[in-house]
């Protein structure tokens, strides 16, 4: 998939807060490859959020 480097920028901001917000509630590093990336895609075709697909409470 191609993205510009503006959306690989956005996408890595994401990243990295909602990994801060993912090891506070879970005591553990959020995988971008395994967890992140699926959770993206997962919310972007069905009616929840990055945060709901990963399990962090708003």
């Amino acid at each position: 998939m191609y993205l510009s480097e503006e959306e690989v920028d956005t996408l890595d901001l994401q990243f990295q807060e909602l990994n801060l917000e993912y090891r506070r509630e879970h005591g553990e590093k959020l995988q971008k490859n395994a967890d992140f990336y699926p959770a993206v895609l997962e919310a972007a075709f069905s009616e929840k959020t990055v945060r709901e697909v990963l399990g962090i409470e708003d």
